[in-house]
């Protein structure tokens, strides 16, 4: 075999025709794509967030995974499983549907970057410098699980690692208790907020949680996301991937069997219009 044909990375990985067979990076062709128009998401084929930027798509990223194993991700699955048994768009869509055989049961997790209503009654409140339509980014990363077979023991861990991997914060419970914490990186106009019905549990910059979820009574995770401009009237449309209803703070609230998950975040600001 000639140099060209195969290179090795110093890993133990050989590449030839064929992909890395042990690199611990998926290839890029295996991640879904999630947009609002204004940002995007990268999710890896395990269920993790490794790519999103925020508040803009030029911006540093929270979630880098994909460049860098400890520039942070966003793990939103079944606790045992990392290979999953289905992906697809729900038809007409950017709802990432993906499927888990679990031994003993199923899961089904959907997430989009939501879209809504448009919301800017002038020009300067806008971001946008293209023709306004009849909907716009809501700020809001949603993710949704659904146990639809028997019981699986599903996991949630979220490490944001702000600035592409070099900036880390701390996680906070908000008022709310155990169902929801902010994080606010020094010197960055940004927080994250994280809200979900299972009990969250912080660690230096990690918050991670697990339920057993089962098919008569599942759970429901949210993401990271900043509130301080959130709206808190209205219900998201264009994206929506679970039951149309609104809770008395503005967040998603689900009915069961399904279960949500949200992130919001600021609007980036209107750019120079010289």
């Amino acid at each position: 075999m000639s140099s060209m044909d195969a290179h090795d990375d110093g890993l133990g990985t050989q590449r030839g025709d064929a992909l890395w067979e042990f690199s611990p990076y998926p290839p890029i062709a295996d991640y879904g794509f999630l947009s609002d128009c204004e940002v995007t998401a990268l999710v890896a084929p395990s269920g993790s967030i490794e790519w999103m930027c925020l508040p803009r798509l030029d911006s540093p990223s929270i979630f880098g995974a994909l460049l860098d194993r400890d520039a942070g991700w966003f793990r939103f699955g079944p606790d045992d499983a990392h290979v999953p048994s289905d992906r697809r768009y729900l038809p007409g869509t950017m709802v990432l549907e993906t499927s888990w055989d679990c031994g003993q049961g199923w899961l089904v997790v959907r997430e989009c970057l939501v879209m809504g209503p448009w919301q800017h009654d002038h020009p300067d409140g806008s971001t946008h410098i293209r023709p306004p339509t009849d909907y716009d980014a809501e700020h809001m990363l949603l993710r949704t699980v659904r146990c639809v077979e028997g019981q699986a023991q599903l996991t949630l861990d979220c490490v944001p690692a702000f600035d592409y991997g070099r900036q880390h914060a701390r996680w906070r419970h908000t008022e709310r208790g155990y169902t929801q914490a902010v994080i606010e990186p020094e010197g960055l106009d940004l927080t994250l907020t994280l809200t979900s019905d299972i009990r969250l549990g912080l660690e230096g910059s990690g918050a991670g949680a697990g339920r057993c979820s089962r098919r008569a009574r599942p759970a429901s995770a949210p993401c990271p996301g900043a509130a301080a401009s959130r709206r808190t009237t209205g219900t998201p449309t264009g994206g929506w991937c679970g039951p149309r209803t609104t809770g008395s703070t503005g967040w998603p609230a689900v009915a069961s069997p399904t279960t949500a998950g949200a992130a919001t975040w600021p609007a980036a600001r209107s750019p120079s219009r010289a």
